[in-house]
């Protein structure tokens, strides 16, 4: 299918070039109320986001269509009540991933994670650099990686 706004070609329900839903809504959400993070926000148009921050878009996962941004350097991911993003579910391990933001590069980190953590489909081991469209997995949620330029 096409995205409505951009018009690129998207297999997702959310375009990974504009972030846009499919149906041509704009992609808007929150962070659910108890969310234990500070560190994470919710923009509601990719184009809000400002240079040096990073956005998630949910493709799947009980927040699918909401985007999150990535404003801290360092931005643990995991099941943990602790984690900057805290995705409450068993597939995800209590401390899974890290995103880290070093050098005007993004990197998602595995920690060691029991199911793994996948970019673009492909199981990474360690450290790997992140581009925008990049569809990142962690356990069941499923997310599209989007720089701000």
């Amino acid at each position: 299918m096409n995205c409505r706004i951009c018009g690129n070609e998207s297999e997702t329900a959310v375009c990974a070039h504009c972030g846009h839903l499919a149906s041509g809504a704009d992609a808007t959400g929150k962070l659910a109320a108890d969310s234990p993070t500070s560190e994470l926000s919710a923009v509601t148009n990719l184009g809000d986001l400002t240079p040096g921050h990073a956005a998630l878009v949910v493709l799947r996962g009980p927040q699918a269509g909401e985007i999150w941004t990535l404003d801290a350097d360092h931005i643990d991911v995991g099941r943990a009540d602790d984690c900057g993003l805290f995705l409450d579910d068993i597939t995800v391990s209590r401390h899974h991933a890290f995103f880290i933001h070093e050098n005007s590069v993004w990197f998602l980190e595995d920690r060691g994670s029991l199911n793994g953590s996948y970019v673009n489909r492909l199981l990474i081991n360690g450290r790997t650099a992140l581009k925008s469209g990049d569809e990142v997995q962690l356990g069941k949620f499923r997310f599209t990686f989007h720089e701000a330029k």
